[in-house]
């Protein structure tokens, strides 16, 4: 089996202080000889080692026994529940991966349902939802928990999501949440809302409050939840028995209609005894229909101008009508009815300027040609903003633009400027614009909401006299410029949102 090992190069240089005992004399160590290695190598394939080779597998088994058994070697004491738990993940954030989709039949809709300790039971059927800004109960988990009503705090602000109707709440509890998978877990308190309503299919819903305090990120694709805690990244697979079973009850008392082929026989057959073939899955999930608009009534504001109505709900409850009438009556002064009654932002309080780089020269457009029925109609928009004061005729302006119509949903014509080469020489104004997700949270507690609609808000700020020429166009009937702010300016988004600040904040 073995062979003579090959004896020493005479270029190779003796060093005294290491030895190899495969070569047997004074070379180098024995562990970094590359002849032995690859000698056993060679032994290794044509099978004279076999008996003392481990294969991958068998090694991994032994030291799982050694682990298991404890009779090989010595393991540290363990926890309870640490068996087969990753207790720690180096090397970054968790992500998921292939794996955690593992046994989960993934089809669009699959709402993500878990089971958890709310209290002292243990409660199934709980809806994780990301888009909720509460935390839901049922009042019958609430009963079930043997807690008194009488502890709930108030809370009066309806909530709206079950089949479309409002719901109003019995009052809030403070209730523990616990959430794990061995040896992880996590408990959080949490402000449940408890509801009582036939429609609901699940136990509890735990939304956005939940999900910070836990830190928890959803994957709707592989329906799973995961979680730091102190013992490493926690893990709840969701339960799509569970999502599919309420699924089902939305939609078992609605008509449903599919078409699937049978066979001649199956077709001759009493309809009794027809059924679906086998491989046929009933899906009965279908598109969402196209929301309807709700009735509305006119109100008449002034009694002398019987033509100044605005329309509000017709399904509004008695004191909420009545209350919104008189308000909308009070305040009939700040209606603008026509281009006329909107005078405009003082230019003490607000007004626009172009922040021009000097670097950039002048940019005159040339004026394109438009066919008889959109030159029509942008004669018609110069005539109505001559009118009202918003343009002026100009003389050699230096930067001049193009006007571009835009359709609109009715078929009708916009009047815009192409304002592409004056954006690109102005500085950028950073100022901050809200985020939609923060206005939709500030929204949660209050029972109504009020909105501003200001009509051609853009239009009430005044230029700057020194900057009106600068933003010129071009028709067919001449050369105009603007005399307040209009859209397409690179920085009107940032100004407007400054006035409205300005204006909330006194």
């Amino acid at each position: 089996m073995s062979k003579e090992p090959p004896k020493q190069s005479t270029y190779a240089r003796r060093d005294t202080t290491k030895y190899c005992r495969f070569h047997k004399e004074n070379r180098h160590e024995t562990s970094k000889c590359f002849q032995l290695r690859d000698h056993i190598e060679t032994l290794i394939q044509e099978g004279h080692l076999k008996d003392i080779v481990l294969k991958k597998a068998d090694k991994a088994d032994g030291q799982k026994d050694n682990r298991q058994s404890g009779r090989e070697r010595k393991l540290s004491p363990k926890r309870a529940g640490d068996e087969g738990a990753i207790n720690t993940i180096f090397g970054g954030p968790a992500t998921g991966k292939k794996a955690d989709s593992h046994g989960v039949d993934v089809k669009p809709n699959d709402v993500l349902v878990i089971s958890a300790r709310i209290g002292h039971r243990e409660v199934h059927r709980i809806l994780i939802d990301n888009g909720r800004s509460v935390d839901i109960l049922s009042v019958e988990v609430y009963d079930q928990l043997r807690l008194d009503r009488k502890d709930l705090q108030p809370f009066h602000t309806p909530l709206r999501g079950f089949g479309g109707v409002e719901v109003r709440s019995l009052g809030t509890v403070k209730l523990p949440v616990k959430i794990e998978k061995a040896p992880c877990q996590k408990t959080v308190l949490l402000d449940f809302v408890v509801v009582d309503t036939e429609n609901w299919l699940y136990n509890a819903l735990l939304g956005r409050p939940f999900l910070n305090k836990a830190k928890a990120v959803t994957a709707t694709y592989a329906l799973m939840m995961k979680f730091p805690t102190e013992y490493g990244v926690g893990m709840v697979k969701g339960s799509q028995e569970m999502a599919r079973r309420a699924n089902l009850l939305v939609y078992k008392d609605r008509e449903v209609h599919q078409l699937y082929t049978i066979s001649a026989e199956q077709a001759n057959e009493p309809e009794e005894q027809a059924e679906a073939p086998k491989e046929f899955e009933l899906d009965p999930r279908e598109e969402p229909e196209a929301k309807k608009d709700e009735p509305t009534e006119d109100v008449i504001l002034d009694p002398d101008e019987l033509s100044r109505t605005v329309k509000i709900r017709a399904s509004l409850s008695g004191h909420i009508k009545a209350k919104l009438i008189t308000l909308l009556r009070d305040y009939r002064d700040v209606f603008a009815w026509s281009h006329k009654d909107m005078l405009g932002i003082d230019t003490k309080v607000i007004s626009h300027y172009l922040s021009i780089d000097s670097e950039f020269r002048p940019v005159v457009q040339k004026r394109r040609l438009f066919n008889p029925e959109r030159s029509i109609t942008i004669k018609k928009e110069v005539e109505k903003l001559l009118s009202v004061g918003s343009i002026r005729e100009v003389k050699y302006p230096e930067w001049v633009a193009n006007v571009v119509l835009v359709k609109k949903k009715n078929n009708q014509w916009r009047m815009c400027v192409d304002f592409t080469d004056l954006n690109k020489a102005c500085l950028k104004d950073s100022f901050p614009l809200p985020r939609i997700d923060q206005l939709v949270d500030a929204t949660a507690g209050h029972e109504l909401l009020s909105f501003m609609d200001a009509y051609l808000g853009y239009n009430k700020i005044r230029m700057n006299k020194a900057d009106e020429e600068k933003i010129a166009f071009t028709t067919d009937q001449g050369l105009y410029c603007y005399k307040v702010m209009p859209l397409g300016l690179k920085n009107a988004g940032a100004m407007y949102q400054r006035l409205v600040n300005r204006i909330f904040a006194r």
